[in-house]
Protein backbone atom coordinates (compact mmCIF):
# COMPACT_ATOMS: atom_id res chain seq x y z
CA UNK A 1 0.00 0.00 0.00
CA UNK A 2 1.47 3.33 -1.39
CA UNK A 3 1.86 6.17 1.72
CA UNK A 4 -0.75 8.43 -0.31
CA UNK A 5 -3.29 5.59 0.36
CA UNK A 6 -3.32 6.95 4.04
CA UNK A 7 -4.72 9.73 5.43
CA UNK A 8 -1.93 12.53 5.12
CA UNK A 9 -0.89 14.64 8.00
CA UNK A 10 -2.44 17.83 8.37
CA UNK A 11 -2.50 19.88 11.60
CA UNK A 12 -3.06 23.69 12.75
CA UNK A 13 -1.36 25.20 15.23
CA UNK A 14 -2.68 28.14 17.56
CA UNK A 15 -0.20 29.81 20.40
CA UNK A 16 -1.66 31.21 23.11
CA UNK A 17 -0.21 34.03 25.29
CA UNK A 18 0.09 31.72 28.08
CA UNK A 19 2.38 29.76 26.81
CA UNK A 20 -0.09 26.76 25.94
CA UNK A 21 0.18 25.12 22.24
CA UNK A 22 -3.10 23.65 20.41
CA UNK A 23 -3.01 21.46 17.63
CA UNK A 24 -6.42 21.53 15.85
CA UNK A 25 -7.03 18.52 12.66
CA UNK A 26 -8.96 20.87 10.35
CA UNK A 27 -10.62 17.92 8.73
CA UNK A 28 -13.81 17.49 10.61
CA UNK A 29 -15.00 14.01 12.19
CA UNK A 30 -17.36 12.99 9.49
CA UNK A 31 -21.13 12.06 10.02
CA UNK A 32 -21.44 8.60 11.81
CA UNK A 33 -24.20 6.54 13.89
CA UNK A 34 -23.93 7.79 17.66
CA UNK A 35 -23.50 3.72 18.44
CA UNK A 36 -20.84 1.45 17.61
CA UNK A 37 -23.52 -1.46 17.33
CA UNK A 38 -25.38 0.51 14.53
CA UNK A 39 -22.52 0.29 11.86
CA UNK A 40 -21.41 -3.13 13.00
CA UNK A 41 -25.10 -4.69 12.58
CA UNK A 42 -25.18 -3.12 8.76
CA UNK A 43 -22.59 -5.72 7.80
CA UNK A 44 -24.93 -8.44 8.97
CA UNK A 45 -27.29 -7.15 6.17
CA UNK A 46 -24.86 -6.39 3.66
CA UNK A 47 -22.85 -9.56 4.47
CA UNK A 48 -24.42 -12.11 6.47
CA UNK A 49 -22.39 -15.10 5.89
CA UNK A 50 -18.82 -13.03 6.09
CA UNK A 51 -16.96 -14.38 9.41
CA UNK A 52 -16.96 -11.46 11.94
CA UNK A 53 -15.22 -13.73 14.46
CA UNK A 54 -13.12 -16.91 15.06
CA UNK A 55 -11.55 -18.52 17.90
CA UNK A 56 -9.22 -21.73 18.85
CA UNK A 57 -11.36 -22.21 21.71
CA UNK A 58 -12.26 -25.97 21.43
CA UNK A 59 -10.48 -27.05 18.08
CA UNK A 60 -6.57 -25.87 18.32
CA UNK A 61 -5.96 -26.84 14.52
CA UNK A 62 -9.12 -25.44 13.35
CA UNK A 63 -11.39 -21.62 13.79
CA UNK A 64 -14.54 -21.59 15.83
CA UNK A 65 -16.28 -18.60 13.46
CA UNK A 66 -19.25 -16.66 14.04
CA UNK A 67 -20.73 -15.24 10.85
CA UNK A 68 -21.91 -11.34 10.96
CA UNK A 69 -25.87 -12.82 11.06
CA UNK A 70 -25.21 -14.70 13.77
CA UNK A 71 -23.35 -11.84 15.35
CA UNK A 72 -26.96 -9.64 15.09
CA UNK A 73 -28.74 -12.72 16.51
CA UNK A 74 -26.43 -13.86 19.57
CA UNK A 75 -25.80 -9.88 20.59
CA UNK A 76 -29.89 -9.65 20.42
CA UNK A 77 -30.48 -13.10 22.48
CA UNK A 78 -27.59 -12.23 24.95
CA UNK A 79 -28.83 -8.31 25.65
CA UNK A 80 -32.66 -9.48 26.35
CA UNK A 81 -30.94 -12.12 28.20
CA UNK A 82 -29.15 -9.47 30.57
CA UNK A 83 -32.23 -7.09 31.11
CA UNK A 84 -33.82 -10.33 32.39
CA UNK A 85 -31.01 -11.03 34.54
CA UNK A 86 -31.81 -7.15 36.16
CA UNK A 87 -28.33 -5.84 34.77
CA UNK A 88 -29.08 -1.95 34.60
CA UNK A 89 -27.01 1.44 34.62
CA UNK A 90 -26.33 1.33 38.23
CA UNK A 91 -25.54 -2.47 38.44
CA UNK A 92 -23.41 -3.41 35.05
CA UNK A 93 -22.55 -6.32 33.71
CA UNK A 94 -19.13 -7.58 34.91
CA UNK A 95 -17.40 -9.88 32.45
CA UNK A 96 -13.67 -11.30 33.52
CA UNK A 97 -12.69 -13.81 30.38
CA UNK A 98 -9.87 -14.43 28.08
CA UNK A 99 -10.49 -13.35 24.52
CA UNK A 100 -12.93 -15.54 22.94
CA UNK A 101 -15.95 -15.51 20.83
CA UNK A 102 -18.21 -15.62 24.03
CA UNK A 103 -16.69 -12.22 25.34
CA UNK A 104 -17.43 -10.06 22.15
CA UNK A 105 -20.54 -10.92 22.32
CA UNK A 106 -21.03 -10.13 26.11
CA UNK A 107 -20.15 -6.94 25.43
CA UNK A 108 -21.89 -5.68 22.45
CA UNK A 109 -24.99 -7.58 23.59
CA UNK A 110 -24.75 -4.96 26.67
CA UNK A 111 -23.70 -1.90 23.78
CA UNK A 112 -26.90 -3.11 22.48
CA UNK A 113 -29.33 -3.31 25.54
CA UNK A 114 -28.11 0.30 26.86
CA UNK A 115 -26.40 -1.14 30.21
CA UNK A 116 -22.41 -0.73 30.95
CA UNK A 117 -20.11 -3.88 30.59
CA UNK A 118 -16.93 -4.00 33.15
CA UNK A 119 -14.25 -6.34 31.47
CA UNK A 120 -11.32 -7.28 33.53
CA UNK A 121 -8.65 -8.65 33.56
CA UNK A 122 -8.57 -12.06 34.81
CA UNK A 123 -5.49 -10.86 36.74
CA UNK A 124 -8.03 -9.59 39.21
CA UNK A 125 -9.81 -12.69 40.15
CA UNK A 126 -6.84 -14.69 39.71
CA UNK A 127 -3.96 -12.78 41.59
CA UNK A 128 -2.35 -13.06 44.72
CA UNK A 129 -3.91 -9.69 45.82
CA UNK A 130 -7.47 -9.79 46.10
CA UNK A 131 -7.96 -6.11 47.33
CA UNK A 132 -7.98 -5.11 44.23
CA UNK A 133 -10.50 -6.96 43.01
CA UNK A 134 -12.63 -5.84 46.28
CA UNK A 135 -12.05 -2.56 45.44
CA UNK A 136 -13.55 -2.55 41.72
CA UNK A 137 -16.71 -4.80 43.17
CA UNK A 138 -17.19 -2.13 45.61
CA UNK A 139 -17.06 0.66 42.87
CA UNK A 140 -19.12 -1.29 40.14
CA UNK A 141 -21.73 -3.13 42.04
CA UNK A 142 -22.17 -5.46 39.37
CA UNK A 143 -25.96 -6.77 39.06
CA UNK A 144 -24.53 -10.04 36.72
CA UNK A 145 -20.95 -11.61 36.82
CA UNK A 146 -19.93 -13.80 33.17
CA UNK A 147 -16.86 -15.68 33.10
CA UNK A 148 -14.95 -17.92 30.81
CA UNK A 149 -14.44 -20.58 33.70
CA UNK A 150 -15.67 -20.70 36.87
CA UNK A 151 -13.16 -23.19 38.33
CA UNK A 152 -10.30 -20.55 38.03
CA UNK A 153 -12.32 -17.38 38.62
CA UNK A 154 -15.06 -18.64 41.49
CA UNK A 155 -13.03 -18.77 44.76
CA UNK A 156 -12.24 -15.06 44.37
CA UNK A 157 -15.21 -14.53 43.23
CA UNK A 158 -16.76 -16.29 46.14
CA UNK A 159 -14.77 -14.64 48.76
CA UNK A 160 -15.80 -10.98 47.32
CA UNK A 161 -19.12 -11.04 45.83
CA UNK A 162 -20.88 -13.37 48.54
CA UNK A 163 -23.89 -15.08 47.32
CA UNK A 164 -26.09 -12.07 46.23
CA UNK A 165 -24.66 -11.14 42.31
CA UNK A 166 -25.53 -14.00 40.16
CA UNK A 167 -22.32 -15.53 38.00
CA UNK A 168 -22.45 -16.87 34.79
CA UNK A 169 -19.83 -19.37 33.21
CA UNK A 170 -18.88 -19.53 29.84
CA UNK A 171 -17.74 -23.37 29.92
CA UNK A 172 -19.80 -26.23 31.63
CA UNK A 173 -20.15 -25.36 35.75
CA UNK A 174 -23.17 -26.14 38.04
CA UNK A 175 -25.91 -24.08 37.49
CA UNK A 176 -26.97 -21.46 34.32
CA UNK A 177 -24.31 -21.13 32.14
CA UNK A 178 -23.70 -19.11 28.89
CA UNK A 179 -25.75 -21.54 26.67
CA UNK A 180 -28.77 -20.66 28.58
CA UNK A 181 -28.52 -16.70 28.15
CA UNK A 182 -28.68 -17.50 24.69
CA UNK A 183 -31.61 -18.99 24.53
CA UNK A 184 -33.74 -15.74 25.54
CA UNK A 185 -36.01 -14.47 22.57
CA UNK A 186 -35.60 -10.98 21.94
CA UNK A 187 -38.70 -8.73 22.52
CA UNK A 188 -39.90 -5.24 23.13
CA UNK A 189 -37.94 -4.27 26.30
CA UNK A 190 -35.01 -5.23 24.70
CA UNK A 191 -36.08 -3.09 21.54
CA UNK A 192 -37.39 -0.20 23.61
CA UNK A 193 -33.56 0.27 25.71
CA UNK A 194 -31.78 -0.34 22.08
CA UNK A 195 -33.74 2.96 20.87
CA UNK A 196 -33.04 4.65 23.96
CA UNK A 197 -29.24 3.92 23.55
CA UNK A 198 -27.44 7.52 22.82
CA UNK A 199 -24.16 8.84 22.15
CA UNK A 200 -24.06 10.06 26.40
CA UNK A 201 -25.21 6.38 27.05
CA UNK A 202 -22.08 4.84 29.16
CA UNK A 203 -21.30 1.68 27.34
CA UNK A 204 -18.13 0.52 29.29
CA UNK A 205 -16.32 0.59 32.34
CA UNK A 206 -12.63 -0.34 31.94
CA UNK A 207 -10.12 -0.36 35.18
CA UNK A 208 -6.93 1.12 34.92
CA UNK A 209 -3.92 -0.70 36.12
CA UNK A 210 -4.34 0.70 39.13
CA UNK A 211 -0.49 0.55 40.05
CA UNK A 212 -0.64 3.51 42.11
CA UNK A 213 -3.74 2.79 44.21
CA UNK A 214 -7.03 1.40 43.81
CA UNK A 215 -8.05 1.09 40.06
CA UNK A 216 -10.31 3.50 38.61
CA UNK A 217 -12.89 3.00 36.47
CA UNK A 218 -12.88 4.84 33.29
CA UNK A 219 -16.29 5.53 31.75
CA UNK A 220 -16.41 4.65 28.18
CA UNK A 221 -19.40 6.15 26.60
CA UNK A 222 -20.90 5.52 23.05
CA UNK A 223 -19.67 8.53 21.38
CA UNK A 224 -16.72 7.99 22.33
CA UNK A 225 -16.30 4.20 21.00
CA UNK A 226 -18.70 5.28 17.22
CA UNK A 227 -16.48 8.81 17.38
CA UNK A 228 -13.16 6.45 17.61
CA UNK A 229 -13.94 3.83 15.18
CA UNK A 230 -15.41 6.75 12.56
CA UNK A 231 -11.70 8.75 13.19
CA UNK A 232 -10.18 5.12 12.32
CA UNK A 233 -11.78 4.57 9.18
CA UNK A 234 -10.91 8.39 8.47
CA UNK A 235 -7.13 7.56 9.09
CA UNK A 236 -7.52 4.37 7.33
CA UNK A 237 -9.96 4.72 4.20
CA UNK A 238 -8.40 1.86 2.62
CA UNK A 239 -10.40 -0.31 4.71
CA UNK A 240 -13.81 0.88 2.75
CA UNK A 241 -12.40 -1.08 0.02
CA UNK A 242 -10.94 -3.87 1.94
CA UNK A 243 -12.41 -5.10 5.07
CA UNK A 244 -9.31 -5.92 7.87
CA UNK A 245 -8.23 -9.75 8.42
CA UNK A 246 -6.93 -9.50 11.70
CA UNK A 247 -5.11 -11.82 13.99
CA UNK A 248 -4.79 -10.46 17.37
CA UNK A 249 -4.08 -11.36 20.72
CA UNK A 250 -4.07 -8.17 22.58
CA UNK A 251 -6.56 -8.28 25.91
CA UNK A 252 -9.97 -6.56 25.17
CA UNK A 253 -10.47 -5.65 28.74
CA UNK A 254 -7.55 -3.26 27.85
CA UNK A 255 -8.60 -0.30 25.61
CA UNK A 256 -5.94 -0.96 22.37
CA UNK A 257 -7.44 -4.17 22.17
CA UNK A 258 -10.89 -4.18 22.83
CA UNK A 259 -11.49 -0.57 21.73
CA UNK A 260 -9.47 0.42 19.14
CA UNK A 261 -8.86 -2.97 17.44
CA UNK A 262 -11.79 -4.94 18.07
CA UNK A 263 -14.48 -2.18 16.48
CA UNK A 264 -11.98 -0.83 13.66
CA UNK A 265 -12.56 -4.50 12.14
CA UNK A 266 -15.99 -4.91 13.35
CA UNK A 267 -17.49 -1.58 12.06
CA UNK A 268 -15.48 -1.88 8.89
CA UNK A 269 -17.17 -5.55 7.98
CA UNK A 270 -13.50 -7.27 8.49
CA UNK A 271 -12.94 -10.81 10.15
CA UNK A 272 -11.21 -10.88 13.74
CA UNK A 273 -9.45 -14.26 14.53
CA UNK A 274 -8.43 -14.31 18.08
CA UNK A 275 -4.30 -15.34 18.40
CA UNK A 276 -4.44 -17.80 21.20
CA UNK A 277 -0.59 -17.25 21.58
CA UNK A 278 1.07 -13.97 22.89
CA UNK A 279 4.51 -12.20 22.24
CA UNK A 280 6.48 -14.47 24.96
CA UNK A 281 8.44 -16.89 25.15
CA UNK A 282 6.59 -20.22 24.44
CA UNK A 283 3.67 -18.59 22.88
CA UNK A 284 5.21 -16.52 20.00
CA UNK A 285 5.15 -19.62 17.57
CA UNK A 286 1.71 -19.62 18.07
CA UNK A 287 1.10 -15.95 17.51
CA UNK A 288 3.05 -16.15 13.93
CA UNK A 289 1.35 -19.47 13.25
CA UNK A 290 -2.06 -17.95 13.89
CA UNK A 291 -1.12 -14.62 11.80
CA UNK A 292 0.27 -16.91 8.68
CA UNK A 293 -2.91 -19.28 9.02
CA UNK A 294 -5.00 -16.45 8.48
CA UNK A 295 -2.79 -14.34 6.27
CA UNK A 296 -3.62 -10.80 8.01
CA UNK A 297 -4.13 -7.41 5.81
CA UNK A 298 -3.47 -5.46 9.03
CA UNK A 299 -0.53 -6.72 11.57
CA UNK A 300 -0.82 -4.98 15.51
CA UNK A 301 1.51 -5.26 18.16
CA UNK A 302 3.45 -3.82 20.64
CA UNK A 303 7.31 -2.80 19.48
CA UNK A 304 8.42 -5.49 21.69
CA UNK A 305 6.11 -8.00 19.61
CA UNK A 306 6.91 -6.90 16.50
CA UNK A 307 10.63 -7.48 17.52
CA UNK A 308 9.49 -10.93 18.23
CA UNK A 309 7.77 -12.25 15.61
CA UNK A 310 10.65 -10.77 13.42
CA UNK A 311 12.58 -13.35 15.26
CA UNK A 312 10.31 -16.06 13.98
CA UNK A 313 9.62 -14.62 10.69
CA UNK A 314 13.34 -14.84 9.89
CA UNK A 315 13.87 -18.16 10.65
CA UNK A 316 11.16 -19.97 8.55
CA UNK A 317 10.46 -18.88 5.06
CA UNK A 318 7.30 -20.89 4.73
CA UNK A 319 5.41 -19.19 7.84
CA UNK A 320 6.92 -15.66 6.34
CA UNK A 321 5.35 -16.35 2.63
CA UNK A 322 1.88 -17.11 4.38
CA UNK A 323 2.23 -13.55 7.01
CA UNK A 324 3.12 -11.28 3.99
CA UNK A 325 0.41 -12.86 1.25
CA UNK A 326 -1.86 -9.73 1.56
CA UNK A 327 -0.19 -7.73 4.28
CA UNK A 328 -0.79 -4.31 4.23
CA UNK A 329 -0.28 -1.88 7.61
CA UNK A 330 2.21 -2.84 10.47
CA UNK A 331 0.45 -0.83 13.31
CA UNK A 332 2.45 -0.31 16.83
CA UNK A 333 1.89 1.35 19.63
CA UNK A 334 2.45 1.45 24.01
CA UNK A 335 5.89 2.69 22.19
CA UNK A 336 7.91 4.29 19.71
CA UNK A 337 9.56 1.56 17.14
CA UNK A 338 13.09 0.94 17.84
CA UNK A 339 15.11 1.63 14.50
CA UNK A 340 16.66 -2.15 14.53
CA UNK A 341 13.41 -3.60 14.46
CA UNK A 342 11.71 -1.09 11.94
CA UNK A 343 15.13 -1.95 9.72
CA UNK A 344 14.37 -5.86 10.23
CA UNK A 345 10.50 -5.22 9.11
CA UNK A 346 11.50 -3.42 5.98
CA UNK A 347 14.11 -6.48 4.99
CA UNK A 348 11.05 -8.92 5.59
CA UNK A 349 9.12 -6.97 3.75
CA UNK A 350 11.38 -6.58 0.92
CA UNK A 351 11.89 -10.36 0.88
CA UNK A 352 8.12 -11.71 0.94
CA UNK A 353 5.99 -9.08 1.08
CA UNK A 354 3.28 -9.27 -2.27
CA UNK A 355 2.75 -5.47 -2.17
CA UNK A 356 4.06 -2.44 -0.28
CA UNK A 357 3.65 -2.18 3.44
CA UNK A 358 3.31 0.85 5.96
CA UNK A 359 4.02 1.46 9.03
CA UNK A 360 1.32 3.65 11.60
CA UNK A 361 0.93 4.04 15.15
CA UNK A 362 -1.23 6.45 17.34
CA UNK A 363 -1.16 7.50 20.94
CA UNK A 364 -4.38 7.67 23.17
CA UNK A 365 -5.25 6.50 26.94
CA UNK A 366 -7.58 4.83 28.63
CA UNK A 367 -9.81 7.77 29.17
CA UNK A 368 -9.70 8.75 24.75
CA UNK A 369 -11.42 5.31 23.85
CA UNK A 370 -8.43 5.77 22.79
CA UNK A 371 -7.62 7.10 20.24
CA UNK A 372 -6.23 10.94 19.72
CA UNK A 373 -3.19 11.09 17.46
CA UNK A 374 -2.39 9.21 14.65
CA UNK A 375 0.87 8.92 12.89
CA UNK A 376 0.45 8.20 9.53
CA UNK A 377 3.56 8.60 7.65
CA UNK A 378 7.32 7.69 8.18
CA UNK A 379 8.70 10.05 10.58
CA UNK A 380 12.38 10.04 11.58
CA UNK A 381 11.80 10.10 15.34
CA UNK A 382 10.98 7.28 17.29
CA UNK A 383 9.10 9.07 19.90
CA UNK A 384 6.45 10.57 17.12
CA UNK A 385 2.88 10.49 17.96
CA UNK A 386 2.04 12.24 14.68
CA UNK A 387 -1.24 14.79 14.56
CA UNK A 388 -4.67 15.03 16.30
CA UNK A 389 -6.90 12.84 14.81
CA UNK A 390 -9.76 13.94 13.09
CA UNK A 391 -12.51 15.46 15.55
CA UNK A 392 -9.70 15.58 18.40
CA UNK A 393 -7.87 19.10 19.91
CA UNK A 394 -4.78 18.24 21.68
CA UNK A 395 -3.47 20.82 23.79
CA UNK A 396 0.55 21.49 24.88
CA UNK A 397 0.15 22.54 28.66
CA UNK A 398 3.49 24.21 30.01
CA UNK A 399 4.45 22.50 33.63
CA UNK A 400 7.75 22.71 35.16
CA UNK A 401 9.36 23.82 32.37
CA UNK A 402 8.03 20.66 29.70
CA UNK A 403 4.71 20.38 28.22
CA UNK A 404 1.52 17.61 29.26
CA UNK A 405 -0.15 16.51 26.63
CA UNK A 406 -4.23 17.44 27.34
CA UNK A 407 -7.63 16.19 24.57
CA UNK A 408 -10.29 17.21 24.67
CA UNK A 409 -12.84 15.74 21.91
CA UNK A 410 -15.88 13.16 21.55
CA UNK A 411 -13.72 10.85 22.11
CA UNK A 412 -12.61 11.69 25.95
CA UNK A 413 -14.49 10.39 28.91
CA UNK A 414 -16.71 12.36 31.11
CA UNK A 415 -15.15 11.47 34.29
CA UNK A 416 -14.29 8.65 36.82
CA UNK A 417 -17.35 5.75 38.08
CA UNK A 418 -17.85 6.57 41.63
CA UNK A 419 -14.63 9.14 42.01
CA UNK A 420 -16.17 12.74 41.72
CA UNK A 421 -13.33 14.06 43.30
CA UNK A 422 -10.32 12.32 40.75
CA UNK A 423 -13.00 13.19 38.03
CA UNK A 424 -12.91 16.67 38.75
CA UNK A 425 -8.63 16.72 38.58
CA UNK A 426 -8.80 14.83 35.81
CA UNK A 427 -9.54 17.68 33.96
CA UNK A 428 -8.34 21.45 33.31
CA UNK A 429 -10.91 24.71 33.36
CA UNK A 430 -10.65 24.59 29.58
CA UNK A 431 -12.18 20.71 30.34
CA UNK A 432 -8.91 19.07 28.47
CA UNK A 433 -8.40 15.59 29.70
CA UNK A 434 -4.99 15.81 31.50
CA UNK A 435 -3.19 12.93 30.00
CA UNK A 436 -0.23 12.92 32.64
CA UNK A 437 1.69 12.38 29.19
CA UNK A 438 4.73 14.93 28.36
CA UNK A 439 5.98 16.22 24.74
CA UNK A 440 6.88 18.63 22.54
CA UNK A 441 6.05 19.56 18.63
CA UNK A 442 8.94 17.81 16.75
CA UNK A 443 9.11 20.91 14.53
CA UNK A 444 7.66 24.41 15.94
CA UNK A 445 7.00 25.52 12.99
CA UNK A 446 5.66 22.65 10.82
CA UNK A 447 2.93 21.12 13.03
CA UNK A 448 2.09 18.76 10.84
CA UNK A 449 5.70 17.34 11.52
CA UNK A 450 3.63 15.69 14.73
CA UNK A 451 4.33 15.80 18.14
CA UNK A 452 7.49 13.60 19.71
CA UNK A 453 6.16 11.96 23.60
CA UNK A 454 8.77 12.48 26.21
CA UNK A 455 7.13 10.11 28.43
CA UNK A 456 4.89 9.74 31.57
CA UNK A 457 5.35 13.51 33.87
CA UNK A 458 4.82 10.63 36.81
CA UNK A 459 7.58 8.76 35.82
CA UNK A 460 10.19 11.35 35.35
CA UNK A 461 12.55 12.45 37.51
CA UNK A 462 14.77 14.97 39.14
CA UNK A 463 18.25 13.88 40.11
CA UNK A 464 20.08 15.59 43.66
CA UNK A 465 21.06 18.31 41.45
CA UNK A 466 17.47 19.38 40.52
CA UNK A 467 18.18 18.20 36.89
CA UNK A 468 15.36 16.64 35.17
CA UNK A 469 16.01 12.92 34.13
CA UNK A 470 12.89 11.76 30.66
CA UNK A 471 13.24 8.20 31.90
CA UNK A 472 11.27 7.31 28.43
CA UNK A 473 13.84 8.92 26.09
CA UNK A 474 16.49 6.92 28.36
CA UNK A 475 15.36 3.42 27.84
CA UNK A 476 14.22 4.02 24.52
CA UNK A 477 18.28 4.29 23.79
CA UNK A 478 19.51 2.29 25.75
CA UNK A 479 17.18 -0.41 24.41
CA UNK A 480 18.10 0.05 21.20
CA UNK A 481 21.79 0.03 22.50
CA UNK A 482 21.45 -3.25 24.19
CA UNK A 483 19.67 -5.20 21.39
CA UNK A 484 17.49 -8.35 21.40
CA UNK A 485 19.71 -9.78 25.08
CA UNK A 486 17.96 -7.45 26.98
CA UNK A 487 14.46 -7.32 27.18
CA UNK A 488 13.69 -4.21 29.24
CA UNK A 489 15.90 -1.66 31.25
CA UNK A 490 14.45 0.53 34.30
CA UNK A 491 15.88 3.78 35.95
CA UNK A 492 17.00 4.21 39.11
CA UNK A 493 18.06 7.19 40.11
CA UNK A 494 14.91 9.57 41.76
CA UNK A 495 16.41 12.54 44.23
CA UNK A 496 20.17 10.84 43.98
CA UNK A 497 23.13 11.62 42.64
CA UNK A 498 23.64 9.73 39.84
CA UNK A 499 21.48 7.12 37.52
CA UNK A 500 21.70 3.91 37.82
CA UNK A 501 20.08 0.59 35.52
CA UNK A 502 17.91 -2.60 36.47
CA UNK A 503 18.49 -5.01 33.28
CA UNK A 504 16.03 -7.81 32.30
CA UNK A 505 17.13 -10.26 30.00
CA UNK A 506 15.53 -12.21 27.03
CA UNK A 507 17.12 -15.46 28.13
CA UNK A 508 16.17 -16.61 24.37
CA UNK A 509 18.41 -14.31 22.79
CA UNK A 510 20.90 -14.66 25.33
CA UNK A 511 20.79 -18.35 24.48
CA UNK A 512 21.23 -17.52 20.86
CA UNK A 513 24.11 -15.65 21.66
CA UNK A 514 26.03 -17.88 23.92
CA UNK A 515 25.35 -21.18 22.73
CA UNK A 516 24.83 -22.35 26.08
CA UNK A 517 21.49 -23.58 27.64
CA UNK A 518 22.12 -21.74 30.98
CA UNK A 519 19.14 -20.39 33.04
CA UNK A 520 18.42 -16.69 34.45
CA UNK A 521 21.65 -17.00 37.27
CA UNK A 522 24.31 -18.49 34.94
CA UNK A 523 23.22 -16.59 31.86
CA UNK A 524 23.48 -13.21 34.15
CA UNK A 525 27.20 -13.67 34.94
CA UNK A 526 27.82 -15.32 31.14
CA UNK A 527 31.12 -13.44 30.21
CA UNK A 528 29.75 -12.76 26.91
CA UNK A 529 26.51 -11.38 27.85
CA UNK A 530 28.46 -9.22 30.66
CA UNK A 531 30.56 -8.36 28.16
CA UNK A 532 27.31 -6.73 25.47
CA UNK A 533 25.80 -5.21 28.49
CA UNK A 534 28.85 -3.05 29.29
CA UNK A 535 29.77 -2.57 25.63
CA UNK A 536 26.74 -0.96 25.07
CA UNK A 537 26.45 1.03 28.16
CA UNK A 538 29.72 2.41 27.29
CA UNK A 539 29.14 3.53 23.96
CA UNK A 540 25.89 4.95 25.60
CA UNK A 541 27.73 6.87 27.89
CA UNK A 542 30.08 8.21 25.28
CA UNK A 543 27.20 10.01 23.73
CA UNK A 544 25.66 10.45 26.94
CA UNK A 545 28.00 12.43 29.27
CA UNK A 546 25.40 14.46 31.14
CA UNK A 547 24.41 13.25 34.44
CA UNK A 548 20.59 13.20 33.40
CA UNK A 549 21.46 10.66 30.68
CA UNK A 550 24.62 8.81 31.65
CA UNK A 551 24.13 5.32 33.67
CA UNK A 552 26.95 4.90 36.34
CA UNK A 553 26.38 1.84 37.47
CA UNK A 554 23.63 -1.23 36.15
CA UNK A 555 22.40 -4.46 37.84
CA UNK A 556 21.86 -7.54 36.07
CA UNK A 557 19.09 -8.74 37.37
CA UNK A 558 18.40 -12.73 37.82
CA UNK A 559 14.33 -13.19 37.53
CA UNK A 560 11.71 -12.13 34.59
CA UNK A 561 9.11 -9.28 34.76
CA UNK A 562 6.48 -10.33 37.24
CA UNK A 563 2.92 -9.59 35.73
CA UNK A 564 1.36 -10.42 38.59
CA UNK A 565 3.15 -8.44 40.94
CA UNK A 566 1.82 -5.15 38.29
CA UNK A 567 5.94 -4.92 36.94
CA UNK A 568 3.70 -5.38 33.19
CA UNK A 569 1.10 -4.17 31.78
CA UNK A 570 -1.51 -5.64 30.13
CA UNK A 571 0.53 -4.36 26.82
CA UNK A 572 3.46 -5.79 27.97
CA UNK A 573 5.10 -2.32 28.96
CA UNK A 574 6.90 -2.20 32.03
CA UNK A 575 6.09 -0.42 35.31
CA UNK A 576 8.44 1.35 36.21
CA UNK A 577 7.42 2.26 40.07
CA UNK A 578 6.59 -1.11 40.68
CA UNK A 579 9.95 -2.68 40.02
CA UNK A 580 11.47 0.39 41.65
CA UNK A 581 9.62 -0.51 44.57
CA UNK A 582 10.04 -3.83 44.68
CA UNK A 583 14.02 -3.56 43.86
CA UNK A 584 14.36 -1.13 46.42
CA UNK A 585 17.39 -2.65 48.12
CA UNK A 586 19.49 -3.47 44.99
CA UNK A 587 19.09 0.03 43.89
CA UNK A 588 20.19 1.45 47.54
CA UNK A 589 23.20 -0.95 46.79
CA UNK A 590 24.17 0.09 43.27
CA UNK A 591 23.67 3.96 44.64
CA UNK A 592 25.71 3.41 47.65
CA UNK A 593 28.35 0.96 45.31
CA UNK A 594 29.41 4.42 43.41
CA UNK A 595 29.15 6.66 46.16
CA UNK A 596 32.33 4.09 47.64
CA UNK A 597 33.93 4.52 44.67
CA UNK A 598 33.60 8.08 44.35
CA UNK A 599 35.03 8.20 48.25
Amino acid sequence: MADHELTPAAARLERRADGALYLHNPVPLAAHPPRVCDTILTWSQRTPDATALADRRGDPRGWRRLTYAAFADTTARLGQALLDAGVTSDRPLMLISENRIEAAQASYAAYRAGVPVAPLTPAYSTGSDPSRLAAIVKTLRPGLVIVDDLSVHGPSLAATLGTSTPIVSMIGAPGRGFADLLKASPGPTLAAAEAAVSGDTVAKILFTSGSTGAPKGAVNTHRMLASNAQAVRQSWPFTAQEPPVVSDWLPWNHTFGGNFVLNMVLTTGGAFFVDDGKPLPGGILRTVENAADVRPTIHLNTPRGLDMVARVLNDDPALAQSFFARLRLVFFASSGLPARIREDWKALIARYASRPVSFCSAWGTTETAPLATVLNFDAPEINNIGVPAAGTTLKLAPVDGRYELRVQGPNVTPGYLGQPEQTAAAFDDEGFFRTGDSGRLAAPDRPEAGVLIEGRLAEDFKLSSGVWVNVSGLRARLLEGFGPIVREVVISGPHRDELAALIFLDPEQCRRLTGDAGEWLELSRHELIQAQVQAAIDRHNADNGASSRRIVRQLILTRPLDPAAGELTEKGTVNQRVVLAREAAACDALHAAVAATAS
